[in-house]
């Protein structure tokens, strides 16, 4: 493994473990209103100092972190299991299903994702 896939990988995997131990190493409830600390600097009780209504921004970043690793996952896994369920309807049944299918994959991968946004965007 190359040295820059290790070091991404040790980042990654530190930012895993921030998220994952939140709860044990948040110095503040990322919740916990405190006005007189309204944006206060990084400091020592506040590593990323504090937002608009004096919360912990280091604690809020740590929680934050569990609900990406959160929506990650279970975007990959819907993403999974519609890919699954194609596969397996094209590959069984053949035929127009498995013309049908892969006309449509190829039309979803030659469109462009952030025009495609924008349109579902548009239309919301």
């Amino acid at each position: 493994m190359s040295r820059t896939v290790q070091i991404a990988v040790g980042i990654l995997a530190l930012l895993a473990a921030g998220a994952l131990f939140a709860p044990w190493l948040a110095p503040h409830d990322p919740a916990q209103i405190v006005l007189e600390n309204a944006f206060a600097p990084p400091s020592l009780s506040h590593p990323f100092g504090t937002d608009d209504l004096g919360r912990d921004l280091f604690s809020r970043a740590l929680y934050a972190g569990r609900i990406s690793f959160s929506v990650g996952i279970v975007a990959v896994g819907i993403s999974v299991a519609i890919g699954i369920l194609l596969g397996a309807l094209a590959g069984v049944s053949g035929g127009l299903i498995d013309i049908a299918i892969m006309r449509l994959v190829d039309l979803m991968l030659c469109i462009p994702s952030f025009f495609l946004i924008l349109a579902v965007i548009a239309f919301l």
